[in-house]
């Protein structure tokens, strides 16, 4: 980790770069050239959308921070690295999901392989943990036990990746959460899985064949977008025939078996 945030400089406080209301950063102003910036001490929450688009990389958050909120640095493509000091932040459901370029997370000081947060899934009021990013490095990995959700984009871009264990707690797999994993070549859905997000699988070439089980009802467009005529995916006979359950197969090339 960088050298300790309480011993840096506190950058860019002026008023008109930040709006807080009652402790909480509503705004981040500051949209160009600016490539780290440091939280104020005393916020407490960072609402949904504080952070939108703009050159920041780096982000550090004070001790003083306990929420981040869901879609807290929506549009904010560029960040890299963020630095969270308070080891009992909460991470909503969402709140790094956009965050595509994402490569480092540290939270008391501890850098954070597999970030975890407990969100909703499916429909109605299910709730359950949701891998939010995975960040580490491994060839295989086997998501625990307790994981009901792959948030959006948790794997996005990873190329150490070749083979994922997906457990039957798993219901949902959200947007692009295996978009562009060019290295992943093998992927065992659960008996239990009942939806597949837009671009889910988005790009994955490499892998040779999967099975979608009976139990899912749900498959939103271009899952599968840039699949190739060399690869196979098994599907329930029941997204055969209605035009609505065709749109998933939207930029997908590869061999459609109904079984």
């Amino acid at each position: 980790m960088k050298d300790n945030i309480n011993d840096r400089e506190l950058l860019n406080i002026d008023d008109d770069e930040w709006l807080i209301i009652d402790s909480v950063l509503e705004d981040c102003r500051m949209t160009e050239n600016v490539e780290e910036v440091r939280i104020p001490d005393g916020v407490t929450e960072i609402s949904s959308y504080a952070f939108d688009g703009g050159d920041i990389k780096t982000i550090y958050a004070p001790r003083s921070v306990q929420t981040i909120c869901e879609c807290a640095f929506d549009g904010s493509w560029n960040v890299e690295e963020i630095y969270i000091e308070n080891p009992n932040v909460v991470l909503e459901n969402g709140s790094l999901g956009t965050l595509e370029k994402l490569k480092d997370v540290y939270i008391d000081g501890q850098k954070i392989k597999v970030v975890v947060t407990d969100g909703e899934y499916g429909v109605g009021d299910a709730r359950g943990n949701c891998i939010e990013k995975y960040l580490g490095d491994d060839e295989t990995y086997t998501v625990d036990g307790d994981i009901m959700k792959i948030g959006e984009s948790a794997f996005y871009d990873n190329h150490t990746l070749k083979e994922v264990n997906i457990p039957s707690a798993v219901v949902e797999i959200d947007d692009n959460a295996f978009a562009s994993c060019t290295t992943l070549t093998q992927v065992q859905l659960p008996d239990t899985l009942e939806i597949i997000d837009r671009w889910a699988f988005k790009g994955c070439d490499k892998i040779t064949e999967i099975k979608i089980p009976n139990s899912v009802y749900s498959i939103l467009d271009g899952a599968f977008a840039g699949w190739k005529n060399n690869q196979t995916i098994y599907v329930p006979t029941s997204f055969k025939k209605p035009k609505f359950f065709q749109k998933w197969r939207k930029g997908c090339k590869a061999n459609i078996i109904y079984y």
